[in-house]
């Protein structure tokens, strides 16, 4: 390969090519024949497209899931995952960062219709987050927008996810779902926490946030109950002695 261009018009030549954009022939035109062949030029191409597509599987198996049951194959995944990869192309050393953008980017995509269109949506900020919560270092505190997200959902979207990837297409009843997705504080797995008002304002005052009128009336107690639950389930750390555990699930 000829280096007569310098590095920046070899990344020049070879970035386009990798994002799909253009072709092993068009960069052997920009800077010279490659050494080892047109056809292995091209292959890095392949490999970067190999790679995005198992970072977004890897990353979003509900959403993809969906897709496949949608359109019958996999093809439509396949061009969502090249689609985002020219909106977005990668950068920096983390490879799972790669997928940040997706939910979003998502939103009015015509591969999902009717209910599908919102959930898909809702799907991939779940299962985002959860890579978030998992990755997430660790910090003194209970790690709020760290390892602990609060989420609402149209619907019970940890129950949709497990349930599409186990083939199970049934749409849910649409009803609003308040939920905690978080790295345990002791054992690091990744878990859900359904939030009930008591919880919401729990996790509020303990930020040292304003709570609205509805959640301020709650009586103390509840409050100091849902702290316990909250600590018990490893949602927050633990400052408080806990008695028994609440709803929690594996994610």
């Amino acid at each position: 390969m000829s280096v007569d261009v310098g590095l920046a018009g070899f990344f020049a030549a070879m970035a386009p090519m990798l994002a799909g954009r253009t072709a092993a022939r068009d960069v052997e035109a920009a800077i010279g024949p490659s050494a080892s062949g047109t056809d292995a030029l091209g292959f890095y191409a392949e490999l970067v497209r190999r790679n995005l597509h198992k970072i977004l599987s890897d990353v979003f198996p509900a959403v993809r899931a969906v897709a496949h049951h949608l359109h019958g194959d996999d093809r439509a995944w396949a061009g969502l995952v090249a689609a985002y990869g020219v909106a977005h192309p990668g950068r920096g050393g983390d490879p799972n960062r790669f997928a940040a953008a997706f939910p979003g980017w998502l939103r009015g995509r015509c591969e999902f219709t009717g209910p599908w269109a919102e959930l898909a949506v809702e799907l991939a900020d779940y299962e985002w987050t959860r890579v978030l919560a998992y990755h997430a270092r660790d910090t003194d505190g209970d790690g709020v927008e760290q390892r602990l997200f609060v989420r609402q959902y149209t619907c019970d979207i940890p129950a949709l996810a497990r349930a599409v990837q186990q083939a199970s297409f049934a749409s849910p009843a649409p009803r609003p779902h308040l939920v905690a997705i978080f790295r345990h504080a002791r054992t690091l797995q990744l878990a859900v926490f359904q939030l009930g008002a008591a919880g919401l304002a729990a996790l509020a005052r303990r930020q040292g946030l304003a709570v609205p009128p509805a959640l301020a009336a709650l009586p103390d107690a509840a409050v100091r109950a849902a702290v316990v639950s909250l600590e018990s389930a490893g949602v927050l750390a633990q400052r408080t002695s806990s008695l028994g555990a609440p709803p929690c699930h594996d994610a």
